[in-house]
């Protein structure tokens, strides 16, 4: 249903038509690590926005109050309304997002979130709501995802039992790990 619901934007926009106007939802979507936090981060570096530690974590609706740029005279502006909202209250659809992904020789992924993208297709959509009265904020957005996953041949490594199913370059190393086939991990 994501897909469907993103193909009329994209017909309309090969049209060479304008596109919408700015997403009211926007602020909604500024997700940990997602294009619009980077995109504050760009306009930081700018100036446009205050200064303002980054961490790991998603920026709470009040710090986005604060982070939001004061004027429209920033490159996406026409896009995305980042602003803060004239009330506390809210509550919208967030735009949905699909993907596609082909693996064609082993499973490889970066950066895919909780997306395992086994060897061969792998297709997510992911949607949702978000609502926000006063100091609490809610966010659902779920992801679904299949992926093929088909067989692959593991590189050799020289090594035998649970450490042939080690990394092909760094067998006795932590740092990557490969699934041990079809049994379970040691508790």
């Amino acid at each position: 249903m994501a897909a469907f619901l993103l193909f009329p934007a994209a017909t309309h926009a090969a049209r060479g038509q304008q596109a919408p106007s700015r997403s009211p939802l926007s602020r909604a979507e500024v997700f940990a690590g997602g294009e619009l936090e980077n995109y504050l981060r760009y306009l930081q570096t700018l100036r446009v926005v205050p200064l303002y530690p980054w961490g790991l974590r998603a920026f709470s609706p009040r710090e986005l109050d604060d982070l939001a740029p004061r004027d429209t005279a920033h490159p996406w502006a026409r896009r995305y309304d980042l602003a803060a909202p004239p009330t506390r209250r809210s509550f919208g659809w967030l735009s949905p997002t699909a993907s596609l992904r082909a693996n064609t020789t082993f499973p490889f992924g970066y950066n895919d979130g909780p997306i395992w993208a086994g060897r061969g297709l792998t297709v997510a959509a992911q949607g949702g709501f978000a609502a926000r009265v006063g100091a609490m904020s809610l966010s659902v957005v779920p992801l679904v995802y299949a992926t093929q996953n088909a067989g692959f041949a593991l590189m050799p490594n020289g090594q035998t039992g649970r450490l042939a199913y080690a990394d092909g370059a760094n067998p006795t190393s932590i740092a990557r790990y490969v699934s041990i086939g079809g049994s379970s991990l040691p508790a």
